[in-house]
């Protein structure tokens, strides 16, 4: 969350404009394409509870995920292929 940044005075625009990255903030170890994917997640959740009321989230787990297992700190190929 400290590489995302929150605009509350942009209520009204969920999608294009309430949350955007902060680039000076990445780590290291996170790229931007990896950032982008972080927040285009988050922004995704966020709209299915505001807007479609949706706050359970059901479904199969695909092969892929349930196949890494826990991560452990340093395992970023692995963390992007999930994402």
């Amino acid at each position: 969350e400290f590489f995302i940044e929150k605009d509350a005075s942009r209520a009204d625009h969920h999608w294009e404009e309430k949350y955007k990255l902060r680039p000076e903030m990445l780590p290291s170890f996170v790229s931007k394409d990896l950032a982008s994917k972080i927040l285009l997640i988050g922004k995704s959740i966020n709209f299915m509870r505001k807007c479609c009321r949706q706050g359970q989230y059901t479904g199969e787990v695909p092969a892929e995920v349930k196949g890494v297992g826990a991560l452990e700190y340093g395992q970023w190929e692995e963390l992007e292929e999930v994402v």
